[in-house]
């Protein structure tokens, strides 16, 4: 996810070149491609990266924070031994 926060200044740098360039030709393809990328990455990777990121994250996490059987049953077993005691 990080990497689409990353990618935004590339535009800014297409844009910074085709200032400084001479030739008009090579200056108007380059302020393209920058338009052309921006127009991509604002469309595309929301839809098809973001999401399927922050899915993976909550799979994750949702996975961390399941318990074993084997530390539910070591729980039970605390908890019915401390019971009939009181």
């Amino acid at each position: 996810m990080k990497l689409g926060h990353e990618l935004k200044p590339a535009r800014t740098i297409l844009y910074k070149l085709a200032i400084h360039m001479t030739d008009t030709v090579q200056k108007e393809l380059l302020k393209t491609c920058a338009q052309d990328f921006e127009h991509l990455h604002h469309t595309e990777w929301g839809k098809k990266v973001t999401r399927h990121a922050l899915v993976a994250m909550q799979a994750k996490k949702t996975f961390k924070t399941l318990p074993f059987t084997q530390d539910l049953k070591v729980c039970k077993t605390f908890i019915e031994v401390h019971t009939r005691v009181a």
